[in-house]
């Protein structure tokens, strides 16, 4: 029989052996979470830096046209799903588990709060690039900063208690009321005026609305739950109720910004389809027009007023058709467009001034004139941008004209070229009718060599531009 000193000290060793295999194991297992956060961290900032490096500059990008600046919304939004995925995939694990102290045991996914506060900078960015150079370019960091600070607001009250958790929440509630200020300011400055929160019809109103609406939830479901005030304790509640809210506020602003895009890129595509299909009257060929009649295009100043008008005139059968479509009347926009042209109401600006005394005078529908009106206030905020805008006031103060100008280059090389032969064959024989034919044409072939030349530049910096 062993002595009782013998057995004592065999378990002390056993016991030695247990609790050094315990230490050993809770060692290994806080290294492992520690270098899988680490990793996570650095492989997000690699990512991140890659994406702003190999893309454009923000600052020009919301510079650039429209379409541009909506395709790169989408790739935000990518990055927003992306990154939505691998936080909710990252919560199956416990490295994130964190035991919060309250009256009730609660288990709080820290990588909830870490994907919030990766993808809602991204959202508020979204916006402001698809607001433009309307929108001041400094919002680019102030909108995204507002809501980390929210974010870092929500998260410091969930780590402390009583009157520190509710500081922080009222700090956070009040940040956020700044930044949902501003994005209804954003939507005023969008609109130059026109447009709120409480009314306006563009999509950038609503899609701030989509934003703000889905946002409000969180911090009021926040409170409610274990992680705020503990008035909810049902733990399936909890995590079904932030899964619902998660899914609901993205999906819904993803999939109308992608929505926003699609529709803008079809009709930009049949807008230049339209206008590619009157490039001859621009360079000087006859041109049909709504009422049957054939127009000839003459050169110079005539060349020019010539191809305004038939622009506005495009623009404004755009929008008609546009407008008919929505009200399911599409198979009557050549006639209302036949009928516009026998009132003499050609362009955008002729019908905005239309009232209802004038329509019932040139015997047009006023439901249908008041329909276009709408929808051209949309069009304006929607199809326009401000670069565009910019080079047409230009073009218009200056009166350029590219067949005027080149037609003046013509001339001016034609002549010397007479000039020379005359000056050789001892001749003064003034440049007659013959010369303006030749004129004329060596006009057109400079022009087209011009256009050939700008679009293969414009396709090389449209594929280097590609994100």
């Amino acid at each position: 029989m062993d002595s009782p000193v013998i057995s004592f000290f065999a378990d002390a060793a056993g016991s030695a052996r247990l609790l050094s295999e315990s230490d050993d194991q809770d060692t290994y297992d806080a290294a492992t979470k520690v270098t899988q956060v680490f990793s996570g961290i650095f492989f997000t900032l690699l990512v991140l830096w890659l994406s702003f490096t190999n893309g454009t500059k923000l600052s020009y990008i919301q510079q650039a046209s429209l379409e541009k600046r909506l395709t790169v919304c989408c790739f935000l939004c990518t990055y927003v799903g992306a990154f939505s995925a691998f936080f909710n995939f990252f919560q199956l694990t416990e490295v994130d588990n964190f035991e919060l102290d309250r009256e009730t045991n609660f288990t709080l996914d820290f990588a909830r709060p870490l994907e919030w506060i990766m993808t809602c900078p991204l959202m508020q960015l979204v916006l402001v690039l698809m607001g433009g150079s309307r929108i001041p370019e400094y919002r680019r960091l102030m909108m995204p900063a507002l809501s980390v600070c929210t974010l870092f607001c929500g998260v410091a009250s969930m780590l402390t208690t009583g009157a520190a958790n509710v500081a922080c929440f009222i700090i956070g509630a009040m940040v956020a009321s700044v930044m949902f200020y501003f994005n209804r300011v954003q939507v005023v400055e969008h609109s130059a005026g026109e447009e709120c929160f409480l009314y306006g019809d563009s999509e950038f109103r609503k899609a701030s609305l989509i934003l703000v609406f889905t946002w409000v939830p969180f911090p009021l479901f926040y409170s409610l739950s274990p992680e705020g005030f503990g008035v909810i304790t049902n733990i399936l509640v909890i995590q079904a109720g932030w899964a619902f809210l998660n899914i609901v506020a993205k999906f819904s602003f993803i999939f109308y910004i992608q929505r926003v895009k699609d529709n803008y890129v079809s009709r930009l595509k049949a807008k230049r389809e339209m206008y590619g299909g009157n490039i001859g009257a621009i360079q000087g060929q006859a041109v049909e027009a709504w009422g049957g009649d054939v127009t000839p295009v003459g050169n110079g100043q005539n060349n020019a007023a010539a191809a305004k008008a038939r622009k506005d005139q495009d623009q404004l059968g755009g929008i008609v058709i546009e407008t008919l479509n929505f009200l399911g009347m599409a198979q009557h926009g050549d006639r209302f467009m036949r009928l516009m042209h026998s009132a003499e109401v050609n362009s955008i600006g002729q019908v905005e001034l239309l009232t209802k005394e004038e329509c019932v005078k040139l015997q047009i529908p006023w439901d249908l004139v008041s329909g276009v009106q709408k929808r051209i206030k949309i069009w304006k905020l929607e199809m326009t941008d401000d670069a565009e805008m910019a080079l047409e006031k230009g073009e218009a103060h200056y009166q350029l004209d590219a067949e005027v100008q080149m037609s003046v280059v013509a001339e001016k090389l034609q002549a010397l070229t007479y000039q020379n032969q005359n000056s050789a064959s001892g001749s003064t024989t003034p440049v007659t009718g013959g010369g303006n034919s030749i004129m004329h044409v060596n006009a057109d072939a400079m022009q087209t060599a011009r256009l050939d030349r700008l679009e293969e530049l414009m396709s090389f910096m449209q594929q280097q531009n590609e994100p």
